[in-house]
């Protein structure tokens, strides 16, 4: 995934996202390289299921550790520090949040935070996913925080954290 110099993903002159097996099999080609054995068949006939961002935290996490939703990875990874008490995966975009999706943590307490603008959408999908077991609420905070400019162009908790400190929190040098 490809973000630019504000933190968003790169979607112009065309989206700089990519699943791992397409990158590698176009650097194989472009260096003259042929390809694993293995990528071929993977290509025509492998599952490709995109599971959950930071998923694999839940291998150590406390069973009961709250689980915060949001849409991209770079807000999953943003909010981890500042709000430790839960596990922050992303969806990955808006329209996998799904209960397919979302099996890994059927069980757990989610919250949701929508990106601003999104929160009528994603409450309408957390009815949904209520109805078939979840425990999931809707965080409206971010709506609360932006301005109709800011709802406008889709901030999201990263943005807001981020806007307090132009390139990166200075204690991240240390």
């Amino acid at each position: 995934m490809l973000y630019d110099e504000s933190g968003h993903t790169v979607k112009s002159p065309q989206r700089c996202t990519t699943w791992v097996h397409t990158a590698l099999a176009h650097r194989c080609h472009k260096k003259g390289q042929t390809t694993p054995d293995w990528l071929p068949n993977y290509k025509q006939h492998g599952q490709k299921s995109p599971c959950l961002f930071g998923l694999p935290q839940l291998d150590t996490a406390p069973a009961g550790q709250l689980v915060a939703l949001v849409e991209s990875a770079k807000t999953a990874m943003l909010c981890a520090p500042y709000w430790p008490e839960f596990i922050w995966l992303a969806t990955m975009g808006q329209s996998y949040l799904t209960a397919e999706r979302l099996a890994p943590v059927k069980g757990r307490r989610l919250t949701l935070f929508p990106d601003a603008g999104s929160l009528d959408n994603w409450q309408q999908r957390a009815e949904k996913l209520r109805a078939q077991g979840f425990d999931v609420k809707v965080s409206a905070e971010l709506e609360k925080l932006v301005n109709p400019d800011e709802k406008k162009a889709c901030l999201d908790l990263a943005d807001i954290l981020l806007a307090e400190w132009p390139g990166y929190p200075p204690s991240w040098d240390t």
